[in-house]
Protein backbone atom coordinates (compact mmCIF):
# COMPACT_ATOMS: atom_id res chain seq x y z
CA UNK A 1 0.00 0.00 0.00
CA UNK A 2 1.64 3.37 -0.95
CA UNK A 3 1.65 6.11 1.75
CA UNK A 4 0.93 9.67 1.47
CA UNK A 5 4.17 11.43 2.48
CA UNK A 6 4.79 15.29 3.24
CA UNK A 7 8.46 17.38 2.48
CA UNK A 8 8.95 20.57 3.46
CA UNK A 9 10.54 22.45 0.22
CA UNK A 10 12.62 25.93 1.08
CA UNK A 11 14.00 27.97 -1.28
CA UNK A 12 11.06 28.62 -3.41
CA UNK A 13 10.81 32.54 -4.91
CA UNK A 14 8.86 31.71 -7.70
CA UNK A 15 6.12 29.56 -8.96
CA UNK A 16 7.95 28.53 -11.36
CA UNK A 17 9.92 26.65 -8.88
CA UNK A 18 7.00 24.37 -8.47
CA UNK A 19 7.10 22.89 -11.92
CA UNK A 20 10.22 22.07 -11.77
CA UNK A 21 10.00 20.22 -8.92
CA UNK A 22 6.74 18.51 -9.76
CA UNK A 23 8.27 17.56 -12.94
CA UNK A 24 11.22 15.97 -11.76
CA UNK A 25 9.54 14.43 -8.78
CA UNK A 26 7.22 12.38 -10.75
CA UNK A 27 9.79 11.11 -13.20
CA UNK A 28 11.20 8.84 -9.84
CA UNK A 29 9.33 5.51 -10.64
CA UNK A 30 7.30 4.57 -8.01
CA UNK A 31 5.76 8.17 -7.25
CA UNK A 32 2.57 9.13 -7.85
CA UNK A 33 -0.05 11.94 -7.21
CA UNK A 34 2.48 14.70 -7.10
CA UNK A 35 1.17 18.07 -5.19
CA UNK A 36 3.43 20.99 -4.20
CA UNK A 37 1.71 24.07 -2.89
CA UNK A 38 4.09 27.59 -3.38
CA UNK A 39 2.58 29.21 -0.87
CA UNK A 40 2.59 26.92 2.58
CA UNK A 41 6.10 24.91 0.54
CA UNK A 42 4.55 21.59 1.41
CA UNK A 43 4.73 18.80 -1.15
CA UNK A 44 2.99 15.64 -0.71
CA UNK A 45 3.34 12.23 -2.99
CA UNK A 46 2.49 9.12 -2.67
CA UNK A 47 4.72 6.06 -2.61
CA UNK A 48 6.25 3.38 -0.74
CA UNK A 49 9.28 4.47 2.06
CA UNK A 50 12.13 4.06 -0.23
CA UNK A 51 10.72 6.60 -2.41
CA UNK A 52 11.27 9.19 -0.15
CA UNK A 53 14.65 9.38 -0.12
CA UNK A 54 14.58 9.41 -3.86
CA UNK A 55 12.51 12.59 -3.71
CA UNK A 56 14.76 14.33 -1.45
CA UNK A 57 17.75 13.49 -3.47
CA UNK A 58 16.17 14.57 -6.74
CA UNK A 59 14.70 18.02 -5.30
CA UNK A 60 18.11 18.43 -3.50
CA UNK A 61 19.83 18.28 -6.71
CA UNK A 62 17.46 21.15 -7.84
CA UNK A 63 18.84 23.54 -5.71
CA UNK A 64 16.01 23.49 -2.94
CA UNK A 65 16.58 22.27 0.59
CA UNK A 66 13.81 19.52 1.93
CA UNK A 67 12.98 19.22 5.32
CA UNK A 68 10.14 16.88 7.29
CA UNK A 69 7.65 18.38 8.77
CA UNK A 70 7.98 20.15 12.20
CA UNK A 71 11.93 20.36 11.55
CA UNK A 72 12.08 23.64 9.27
CA UNK A 73 14.96 26.05 10.11
CA UNK A 74 12.47 28.94 10.52
CA UNK A 75 14.54 30.96 7.02
CA UNK A 76 10.75 32.48 6.85
CA UNK A 77 11.31 34.97 9.56
CA UNK A 78 15.08 35.53 8.32
CA UNK A 79 15.26 39.07 7.01
CA UNK A 80 16.60 39.20 3.33
CA UNK A 81 20.43 40.13 4.06
CA UNK A 82 20.27 36.80 6.02
CA UNK A 83 19.90 34.93 3.19
CA UNK A 84 21.31 32.96 1.02
CA UNK A 85 20.16 35.23 -2.24
CA UNK A 86 20.45 37.90 0.07
CA UNK A 87 24.29 37.52 0.95
CA UNK A 88 24.99 36.84 -3.08
CA UNK A 89 22.96 40.13 -4.12
CA UNK A 90 25.43 42.54 -1.50
CA UNK A 91 28.54 40.40 -2.25
CA UNK A 92 27.78 40.72 -6.44
CA UNK A 93 26.79 44.43 -5.52
CA UNK A 94 29.86 45.06 -3.60
CA UNK A 95 32.23 43.85 -6.80
CA UNK A 96 30.45 45.73 -8.89
CA UNK A 97 30.53 48.93 -7.22
CA UNK A 98 34.29 47.72 -6.90
CA UNK A 99 34.57 47.61 -10.95
CA UNK A 100 32.98 50.50 -11.53
CA UNK A 101 35.34 52.58 -9.26
CA UNK A 102 38.44 50.81 -10.87
CA UNK A 103 37.10 51.46 -14.15
CA UNK A 104 37.75 55.51 -13.32
CA UNK A 105 40.50 54.93 -11.22
CA UNK A 106 42.57 51.90 -13.44
CA UNK A 107 40.56 51.24 -16.41
CA UNK A 108 42.98 48.46 -17.84
CA UNK A 109 41.88 46.48 -14.67
CA UNK A 110 38.46 47.37 -14.72
CA UNK A 111 37.54 44.60 -17.14
CA UNK A 112 38.62 41.84 -15.19
CA UNK A 113 37.03 43.20 -11.72
CA UNK A 114 33.38 43.06 -13.78
CA UNK A 115 34.20 39.69 -15.19
CA UNK A 116 34.93 38.57 -11.40
CA UNK A 117 31.87 39.62 -10.38
CA UNK A 118 29.77 38.30 -13.64
CA UNK A 119 31.26 35.01 -12.77
CA UNK A 120 30.51 34.86 -8.93
CA UNK A 121 27.04 35.75 -9.51
CA UNK A 122 26.68 33.53 -12.66
CA UNK A 123 27.70 30.17 -10.68
CA UNK A 124 24.85 29.55 -8.85
CA UNK A 125 23.00 30.07 -11.93
CA UNK A 126 24.36 28.22 -13.92
CA UNK A 127 24.79 24.84 -10.69
CA UNK A 128 20.37 25.43 -11.05
CA UNK A 129 20.21 25.21 -14.80
CA UNK A 130 22.48 22.11 -15.34
CA UNK A 131 20.89 20.02 -12.38
CA UNK A 132 17.51 21.53 -14.14
CA UNK A 133 18.33 19.81 -17.31
CA UNK A 134 19.54 16.39 -15.66
CA UNK A 135 15.89 16.77 -14.04
CA UNK A 136 14.98 16.66 -17.14
CA UNK A 137 13.68 20.70 -16.94
CA UNK A 138 16.02 22.09 -19.46
CA UNK A 139 14.15 25.45 -20.35
CA UNK A 140 14.35 26.88 -17.15
CA UNK A 141 14.80 30.74 -16.28
CA UNK A 142 17.85 30.14 -15.37
CA UNK A 143 19.16 28.64 -18.79
CA UNK A 144 17.63 31.83 -20.06
CA UNK A 145 20.05 34.37 -17.89
CA UNK A 146 22.83 32.03 -18.33
CA UNK A 147 22.83 31.82 -22.08
CA UNK A 148 22.33 35.30 -22.60
CA UNK A 149 25.59 36.21 -19.63
CA UNK A 150 27.50 33.41 -21.83
CA UNK A 151 27.05 35.37 -24.73
CA UNK A 152 28.01 38.85 -23.73
CA UNK A 153 31.23 37.54 -22.03
CA UNK A 154 32.04 35.93 -25.38
CA UNK A 155 31.01 39.44 -27.37
CA UNK A 156 33.12 41.49 -25.05
CA UNK A 157 30.47 42.93 -23.44
CA UNK A 158 31.89 42.02 -19.60
CA UNK A 159 30.01 45.29 -18.20
CA UNK A 160 26.87 44.81 -19.46
CA UNK A 161 27.13 41.17 -18.23
CA UNK A 162 27.81 41.93 -14.83
CA UNK A 163 24.82 44.03 -14.35
CA UNK A 164 22.66 42.02 -16.04
CA UNK A 165 23.22 39.13 -13.84
CA UNK A 166 23.40 41.53 -10.37
CA UNK A 167 19.86 43.30 -11.68
CA UNK A 168 18.45 39.28 -11.93
CA UNK A 169 19.63 38.33 -8.71
CA UNK A 170 18.01 41.70 -7.17
CA UNK A 171 14.93 40.64 -8.72
CA UNK A 172 15.07 37.26 -7.69
CA UNK A 173 15.61 38.53 -4.43
CA UNK A 174 12.30 40.74 -4.24
CA UNK A 175 10.36 37.24 -5.80
CA UNK A 176 11.89 36.18 -2.33
CA UNK A 177 10.74 38.93 -0.13
CA UNK A 178 6.97 39.37 -1.88
CA UNK A 179 6.80 35.20 -1.30
CA UNK A 180 7.49 35.47 2.19
CA UNK A 181 5.28 38.25 3.08
CA UNK A 182 2.39 36.24 1.35
CA UNK A 183 3.34 33.24 3.35
CA UNK A 184 3.50 35.09 6.99
CA UNK A 185 0.34 36.27 6.08
CA UNK A 186 -1.55 32.90 5.92
CA UNK A 187 0.98 31.83 9.03
CA UNK A 188 -0.36 34.80 10.95
CA UNK A 189 -3.63 32.97 10.77
CA UNK A 190 -1.94 30.67 12.91
CA UNK A 191 -0.14 33.00 15.26
CA UNK A 192 -3.69 33.87 16.42
CA UNK A 193 -3.45 30.61 19.04
CA UNK A 194 -1.76 30.95 21.92
CA UNK A 195 0.56 28.27 22.78
CA UNK A 196 0.66 28.27 26.01
CA UNK A 197 -2.83 27.56 28.19
CA UNK A 198 -4.01 27.63 32.00
CA UNK A 199 -5.23 24.08 32.28
CA UNK A 200 -7.50 23.93 36.01
CA UNK A 201 -6.91 20.76 37.82
CA UNK A 202 -8.47 20.12 41.72
CA UNK A 203 -9.28 23.95 41.61
CA UNK A 204 -5.93 25.12 40.27
CA UNK A 205 -4.51 27.01 37.32
CA UNK A 206 -0.71 25.74 36.06
CA UNK A 207 0.74 26.94 32.56
CA UNK A 208 0.44 24.26 30.00
CA UNK A 209 1.45 23.12 26.06
CA UNK A 210 -1.47 24.48 24.02
CA UNK A 211 -1.14 21.73 22.02
CA UNK A 212 -1.37 19.31 24.78
CA UNK A 213 -4.71 19.76 25.40
CA UNK A 214 -7.38 17.48 25.22
CA UNK A 215 -11.24 16.87 24.48
CA UNK A 216 -12.99 17.35 28.11
CA UNK A 217 -10.07 19.44 29.97
CA UNK A 218 -10.89 22.87 31.93
CA UNK A 219 -9.05 25.91 31.17
CA UNK A 220 -9.17 29.40 32.59
CA UNK A 221 -8.53 32.06 29.93
CA UNK A 222 -8.23 35.18 31.85
CA UNK A 223 -8.94 39.36 30.77
CA UNK A 224 -6.49 40.31 27.49
CA UNK A 225 -6.01 36.78 26.99
CA UNK A 226 -6.65 34.43 23.09
CA UNK A 227 -8.44 31.60 24.09
CA UNK A 228 -6.36 28.48 23.49
CA UNK A 229 -8.82 26.12 22.02
CA UNK A 230 -12.70 25.57 21.29
CA UNK A 231 -14.93 25.42 24.13
CA UNK A 232 -17.88 25.96 26.23
CA UNK A 233 -17.93 28.28 28.82
CA UNK A 234 -18.22 26.53 31.89
CA UNK A 235 -18.11 30.00 34.77
CA UNK A 236 -18.00 34.06 34.52
CA UNK A 237 -19.21 36.20 32.15
CA UNK A 238 -17.02 38.63 30.00
CA UNK A 239 -16.88 40.71 26.33
CA UNK A 240 -15.36 37.96 23.88
CA UNK A 241 -13.55 39.81 20.63
CA UNK A 242 -14.55 37.28 17.59
CA UNK A 243 -13.49 40.05 15.21
CA UNK A 244 -10.72 37.49 14.17
CA UNK A 245 -12.67 34.25 13.54
CA UNK A 246 -16.00 35.50 12.66
CA UNK A 247 -15.09 39.13 11.30
CA UNK A 248 -17.91 40.61 14.09
CA UNK A 249 -16.96 44.62 14.77
CA UNK A 250 -18.31 44.59 18.26
CA UNK A 251 -17.49 41.88 21.18
CA UNK A 252 -19.95 39.79 22.31
CA UNK A 253 -21.08 39.36 25.98
CA UNK A 254 -20.86 35.57 26.68
CA UNK A 255 -21.57 33.06 29.89
CA UNK A 256 -21.95 29.97 30.73
CA UNK A 257 -22.89 27.34 27.80
CA UNK A 258 -21.83 29.77 25.15
CA UNK A 259 -19.32 28.47 22.88
CA UNK A 260 -16.30 30.17 22.37
CA UNK A 261 -13.60 29.73 19.84
CA UNK A 262 -9.75 29.53 19.91
CA UNK A 263 -8.27 33.09 18.67
CA UNK A 264 -11.23 34.96 20.04
CA UNK A 265 -9.62 37.48 22.85
CA UNK A 266 -11.07 37.47 26.11
CA UNK A 267 -11.98 41.36 26.93
CA UNK A 268 -12.78 42.12 30.24
CA UNK A 269 -12.96 38.88 32.74
CA UNK A 270 -11.87 35.71 34.07
CA UNK A 271 -13.97 32.53 32.53
CA UNK A 272 -13.19 28.82 33.02
CA UNK A 273 -14.40 26.66 29.48
CA UNK A 274 -14.30 23.42 29.01
CA UNK A 275 -12.31 21.98 25.77
CA UNK A 276 -14.59 20.80 23.18
CA UNK A 277 -11.89 20.74 20.27
CA UNK A 278 -8.36 19.53 20.00
CA UNK A 279 -5.66 22.16 18.54
CA UNK A 280 -5.75 20.34 15.31
CA UNK A 281 -9.16 20.45 14.62
CA UNK A 282 -10.23 23.94 16.41
CA UNK A 283 -11.40 26.64 14.28
CA UNK A 284 -8.23 28.40 13.47
CA UNK A 285 -7.10 24.74 12.23
CA UNK A 286 -10.66 24.09 10.14
CA UNK A 287 -9.71 28.30 8.95
CA UNK A 288 -6.31 26.82 8.00
CA UNK A 289 -7.14 23.79 6.00
CA UNK A 290 -9.70 25.66 4.42
CA UNK A 291 -7.00 28.59 3.00
CA UNK A 292 -5.18 25.63 1.93
CA UNK A 293 -7.32 24.17 -0.19
CA UNK A 294 -8.37 27.38 -1.72
CA UNK A 295 -4.73 28.13 -2.57
CA UNK A 296 -4.38 24.46 -4.05
CA UNK A 297 -7.37 24.86 -5.70
CA UNK A 298 -6.04 27.02 -8.72
CA UNK A 299 -7.94 29.23 -10.19
CA UNK A 300 -8.38 29.56 -13.94
CA UNK A 301 -6.23 32.30 -14.69
CA UNK A 302 -3.35 30.53 -12.77
CA UNK A 303 -3.47 27.56 -14.62
CA UNK A 304 -3.75 29.50 -17.94
CA UNK A 305 -0.29 31.27 -17.04
CA UNK A 306 1.13 27.65 -15.57
CA UNK A 307 0.76 26.20 -18.93
CA UNK A 308 1.45 29.41 -20.70
CA UNK A 309 4.78 29.38 -19.19
CA UNK A 310 6.10 25.61 -19.86
CA UNK A 311 5.76 27.04 -23.86
CA UNK A 312 6.64 30.54 -23.42
CA UNK A 313 10.55 29.73 -22.28
CA UNK A 314 11.66 27.32 -25.12
CA UNK A 315 9.66 29.78 -27.65
CA UNK A 316 11.97 33.03 -25.83
CA UNK A 317 15.07 30.53 -26.82
CA UNK A 318 14.24 29.51 -30.57
CA UNK A 319 13.21 33.34 -31.12
CA UNK A 320 16.16 34.23 -29.75
CA UNK A 321 18.30 32.00 -31.87
CA UNK A 322 16.49 32.84 -35.20
CA UNK A 323 17.24 36.80 -34.36
CA UNK A 324 20.62 35.60 -34.28
CA UNK A 325 21.37 33.65 -37.36
CA UNK A 326 18.54 34.61 -40.08
CA UNK A 327 19.50 38.42 -40.69
CA UNK A 328 22.80 37.50 -41.26
CA UNK A 329 22.60 34.16 -43.30
CA UNK A 330 19.47 35.78 -45.31
CA UNK A 331 20.78 39.47 -45.90
CA UNK A 332 24.32 39.27 -44.65
CA UNK A 333 23.91 41.59 -41.66
CA UNK A 334 26.53 41.89 -38.94
CA UNK A 335 26.96 38.66 -36.68
CA UNK A 336 27.92 40.73 -33.98
CA UNK A 337 25.19 42.99 -33.95
CA UNK A 338 22.32 40.26 -34.37
CA UNK A 339 23.79 38.23 -32.02
CA UNK A 340 23.66 41.12 -29.27
CA UNK A 341 20.00 41.13 -30.19
CA UNK A 342 19.05 38.16 -29.71
CA UNK A 343 21.20 38.11 -26.22
CA UNK A 344 18.71 41.29 -25.68
CA UNK A 345 15.75 38.85 -26.09
CA UNK A 346 16.96 36.34 -23.77
CA UNK A 347 17.65 38.73 -21.05
CA UNK A 348 13.98 40.64 -21.37
CA UNK A 349 12.27 37.00 -21.73
CA UNK A 350 12.44 36.29 -18.17
CA UNK A 351 8.43 35.26 -17.27
CA UNK A 352 8.59 35.37 -13.49
CA UNK A 353 6.93 38.44 -12.88
CA UNK A 354 4.06 36.35 -15.02
CA UNK A 355 3.93 33.31 -13.24
CA UNK A 356 4.80 35.48 -9.88
CA UNK A 357 1.32 37.85 -10.09
CA UNK A 358 -1.50 35.26 -9.95
CA UNK A 359 -0.46 32.85 -6.99
CA UNK A 360 0.76 35.93 -4.95
CA UNK A 361 -2.40 37.73 -5.02
CA UNK A 362 -4.53 34.85 -5.09
CA UNK A 363 -2.80 34.25 -1.51
CA UNK A 364 -3.19 37.52 -0.18
CA UNK A 365 -6.58 38.00 -1.14
CA UNK A 366 -6.97 34.43 0.92
CA UNK A 367 -5.50 35.10 3.77
CA UNK A 368 -6.88 38.52 4.19
CA UNK A 369 -10.19 37.20 3.74
CA UNK A 370 -9.62 34.09 6.37
CA UNK A 371 -8.18 36.73 9.44
CA UNK A 372 -11.69 38.79 8.69
CA UNK A 373 -13.74 35.54 9.38
CA UNK A 374 -14.85 35.51 5.55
Amino acid sequence: MKDTTTLTIEGMDCPSCTSKIEGAVCQIPGVQNVRLNYTNQKLHFEGADEASQAVKQAVERLGYKVRSPGHETGSASQEWWQTGKGGMVILTGAMLGLAFLLSFILPRFADYAFLIAALVALVPLVRKAWAGALAGQPFTIETLVSLAVVGAIGLGEIAEAAVVVFFFLVGELLEMVAAGKARKSVQALADLVPKTAFLVEDGKAREVDAAQLTVGDLIEVRPGDRVPADGVITEGNTAVDLSAVTGESVPRRMGPGDEVFAGAINADGAIRLRVEAGAENNMIARIMHLVEEAEASKAPTARFIERFSRWYTPGVIAVSGLIMVLPPLLVGASWEAWVYKGLAILLIGCPCALVLSPPAAITSGISAGARQGL
